[in-house]
């Protein structure tokens, strides 16, 4: 049988080029934007490293509480550029560190907060479009509730 599915030849699909993809002028506005105050961000704090030096313990304590302030949407600040920044002034190792368990608690803070917050504010009135809208009470919406 394996002889007989071996001599079976299929044609070859044709190689048709993709179609070209526009990047929205609105996206690159935006990635100029942000790699621009990224950079401009990590050259002043690697400029002023003596002074971050100098803060000490302090230093760490700030990156804490910018990646948990980010994390938990309280202060939307570029990532990149303080921690490669204070990572190079600091301890590379204790700064990543110090991220990425502030920024894992700022997450559960969101998490908690997006599931139990219904419980703690009140309802929006039902006849908001939007709410129509993201309920999937029209044949546009994208987000729909799991437990429906």
């Amino acid at each position: 049988m394996n002889r007989a599915l071996e001599s079976i030849s299929l044609p070859e699909p044709e190689a048709r080029p993709l179609p070209a993809r526009r990047v929205p002028r609105s996206l690159l506005i935006q990635l100029i934007t942000l790699s621009i105050g990224v950079l401009a961000i990590g050259f002043l704090m690697v400029r002023f490293g003596s002074y971050i030096e100098s803060l000490g313990p302090w230093g760490y304590i700030g990156v804490a509480a910018a990646e948990f302030g980010n994390s938990a949407v309280l202060l939307p600040t570029p990532v990149p550029a303080y921690t490669f920044a204070m990572g190079a002034v600091l301890n590379p190792l204790a700064v990543g560190l110090v991220v990425g368990v502030f920024a894992a608690l700022g997450e559960l803070v969101c998490y908690c907060l997006g599931r139990r917050g219904s419980a703690i504010l009140p309802t929006a009135p039902s006849s908001s479009p939007l709410i129509a809208r993201l309920e999937g009470g029209s044949n546009h919406g994208t987000v729909r509730h799991l437990d429906k």
